[in-house]
């Protein structure tokens, strides 16, 4: 239950905060625009400090969580599958750093920290 609430609290502070971050963005509401400024890898466009701070707190969460699951969390049937999951993911949000697809990492973090705070509200609810 404690892990939910942490969760549910987590998920709900970086969702808004995720839509805060892009809501000014000029690409949000037309994607295109999202590789404006990247002709080779690493993209070489800006990218806001808000973004970065929110790179910065999801990738701060997956990194905790791998002990996390060790020494906190119940031991369930897919133990190894979140491991790797957060390992993947921690390697994802790397790659997309170092090669600047902060913009469209971006949107992708967003939309998965959605239905996170509806599966973590619906565990509560449970």
């Amino acid at each position: 239950w404690e892990m939910s609430c942490w969760s549910l609290l987590f998920y709900a502070v970086v969702t808004i905060f995720g839509f805060y971050a892009v809501h000014h963005e000029p690409w949000l509401t037309k994607p295109a625009r999202m590789w404006y400024g990247c002709e080779m890898i690493p993209c070489g466009y800006d990218v806001s400090n808000n973004l970065v701070l929110q790179y910065c707190l999801q990738l701060g969460y997956y990194v905790q969580g791998i002990p996390a699951l060790y020494i906190w969390d119940l031991k369930r049937k897919d133990f190894y599958q979140m491991v790797i999951h957060h390992c993947v993911t921690i390697c994802l949000i790397c790659y997309s750093i170092g090669t600047n697809f902060i913009r469209a990492g971006a949107m992708i973090l967003l939309i998965h920290d959605v239905c996170d705070v509806l599966m973590e509200a619906a565990k509560l609810f449970r």
